[in-house]
């Protein structure tokens, strides 16, 4: 368990399955055809991030319904700011300050940070499966199942609990796989500040779940 736990919490961020394919366009060159009329450019688009942008929403808020509504609406302010968009800009950080200000303006209005968590709210990042669907049956791997259970949600639990800032830079590292100079961008603060926040984070959540040592 120590050794499952040491890599939820590695530093080294997994790859951005929303890199576009070598042989194919950028996502930069695809956002100037979009913004000359090529919709099905933004579509492209749309197909590489959709997946990760989701789950950066839904880690962020922790709450479906919420975050199901957000992404849409970020979205149609995406579509809506393509003509801010400074051609050779880095996409990823256009998208994802878009996204970041969606956010906090959905979370200023309804003036909360999270909700407690429910048996039938979705716990993976595709909205499939639930609480409930957790509940081990009766293998000879059953209890090794709730353990790993019980520590996927503990560390969900426990990255909620972050400050903002540091489950923002944690997501977006561990999750998201930004490198710390795009993060830094999308905040509006310097790199190294980005990293102490990681740092931080990473401390706080060793804290929260030593036990699981």
């Amino acid at each position: 368990m120590l050794s499952v736990l040491l890599n939820l919490l590695a530093v080294a961020p997994r790859r951005n399955r929303a890199e576009p394919d070598p042989a194919g366009p950028s996502d930069e060159a695809l956002m100037a055809r979009f913004i000359e009329g090529d919709a099905r450019a933004f579509e492209t688009l749309l197909g590489r991030h959709k997946k990760p942008v989701y789950r950066f929403i839904f880690r962020y808020i922790g709450q479906k319904e919420t975050a199901d509504e957000v992404f849409q609406d970020s979205l149609l302010k995406l579509v809506r700011a393509a003509a801010s968009y400074q051609r050779g800009a880095r996409f990823s950080v256009w998208m994802y300050t878009i996204v970041r200000n969606t956010i906090y303006d959905r979370l200023r209005r309804e003036r909360h940070r999270r909700q407690m968590r429910e048996l039938d709210r979705p716990l993976d990042t595709d909205g499939t499966a639930t609480l409930g669907d957790t509940i081990p049956g009766n293998s000879p791997d059953g209890e090794e199942e709730a353990r790993k259970q019980e520590l996927q949600e503990r560390l969900a639990g426990a990255v909620q609990d972050l400050n903002p800032d540091q489950r923002e830079v944690f997501i977006m590292r561990q999750h998201q796989g930004l490198a710390f100079k795009e993060i830094a961008e999308i905040m509006g603060c310097p790199v190294n500040t980005a990293k102490t926040r990681m740092r931080y984070a990473l401390e706080a959540l060793r804290r929260d779940l030593a036990d699981f040592a």
